[in-house]
């Protein structure tokens, strides 16, 4: 066989979402528990922290577990009920189905940053003073 018809056969070779593995046997689209579950949230959660930039926007910090994706029209609680997607890994699952759509009007945020956005949010919902 030569090389092309080779890369070929290994193109058809079903693997691992999350981690790149050949499956096997009845395996349809991870090769262990461990890859269906947690890692597998983990995987979703890279794949739409990259698709919109992979760092905040502020603070340019880089590390996954202290990333968010913020709804800048402040529209993320509704847009999620109308698209039956609650929760962060049915919301990741949905943008990945979606290809990840750049008209939703979400921005990666640290933890930090999240939070003072909501925290400013607040106060000029309630007339208060704002500082940045």
């Amino acid at each position: 066989m030569d090389n092309v018809k080779i890369s070929m056969l290994l193109e058809e070779i079903k693997r691992c979402d999350v981690c790149g593995k050949f499956l096997t046997g009845k395996q349809q689209r991870f090769c262990s528990r461990a890859c269906s579950g947690h890692n597998y949230a983990r995987f979703l959660k890279h794949g739409a922290i990259d698709a919109y930039g992979g760092e905040c926007v502020r603070c340019f910090e880089k590390d996954i577990d202290m990333l968010v994706l913020h709804h800048r029209n402040l529209d993320g609680t509704k847009f999620k009920k109308d698209n039956d997607c609650v929760g962060a890994v049915a919301f990741n699952l949905w943008l990945k189905n979606n290809k990840y759509p750049q008209d939703l009007g979400l921005q990666v945020l640290c933890c930090n940053h999240h939070a003072k956005e909501h925290v400013l949010i607040n106060k000029a919902k309630l007339g208060g003073e704002i500082q940045k």
